[in-house]
């Protein structure tokens, strides 16, 4: 989709869609984190034996919460927003199966590693107030990050909700009760996954770069508009 150059203001059903497709994905990966966060700590107890090692998988989720934000955001200017929180939410689907099988299985460092890519994941979703923010003017873009931030508010909200029945049905297809809320995250970062990749279009970046285009042509119009009238004075 391109846009004249006279005019640097996104349409507004490109906005409302964008926002939408942000605001859903945040509230099902903000599930998503939740349910794995809640239980992190009495899995890693009981895949290690021991209490000692309960910190290790929340501080792994961390680590990869933190290398991840430069790697992406560089990717993110350079590919585009929706392959980069394309890859942020495969990354969680990945980890989250992980941690799926490291339980069943007993694997203590597996688990370790499923948190770390699911902590990638979450650093990375992170971005998303900010890509919101690129399709919207100056003067509204801190509103419009903070329906963002909402949107994993509600997924904060109903995700400790879904933790027993996530061990029921994992138990009812043999897996460990453990391992239902990993189960659950999995889901809920592929849908946020189909949601970023089917409707996050026209690419934020690509509108950005329009309306920044479109706003230096008019202002060097404006310009020499100004420099030509007093000119003619």
């Amino acid at each position: 989709m391109t846009y004249p150059l006279a005019d640097p203001v996104v349409q507004r059903s490109t906005q409302l869609r964008i926002t939408s497709t942000l605001f859903l994905s945040q509230s099902l990966f903000g599930a998503s984190t939740i349910l794995s966060f809640t239980l992190m700590s009495v899995i890693a107890a009981h895949l290690s034996g021991t209490d000692g090692a309960a910190g290790v998988p929340p501080m792994a989720m961390l680590l990869g919460r933190a290398v991840s934000a430069y790697p992406v955001g560089w990717m993110m200017d350079r590919l585009g927003r929706r392959p980069g929180l394309c890859l942020g939410y495969l990354l969680a689907v990945i980890g989250a199966g992980l941690c799926v099988t490291s339980i069943d299985s007993g694997t203590f460092w597996g688990f370790c590693f499923g948190s770390v890519l699911m902590g990638m994941g979450r650093g990375v979703s992170e971005q998303a107030r900010f890509v919101a923010a690129e399709v919207y003017p100056g003067e509204r873009q801190s509103s419009v990050i903070g329906v963002i931030v909402f949107a994993g508010t509600i997924g904060a909200i109903g995700g400790p909700l879904l933790v027993d029945p996530s061990g029921a049905l994992a138990m009812g297809l043999g897996s460990h009760a453990y391992s239902g809320p990993y189960l659950a995250a999995a889901i809920s970062s592929l849908a946020a996954l189909i949601l970023t990749f089917a409707f996050l279009r026209p690419d934020p970046l690509e509108l950005d770069s329009h309306a920044t285009l479109a706003r230096d042509t008019s202002s060097s119009g404006r310009s020499l508009g100004s420099i030509f009238s007093k000119g003619s004075v």
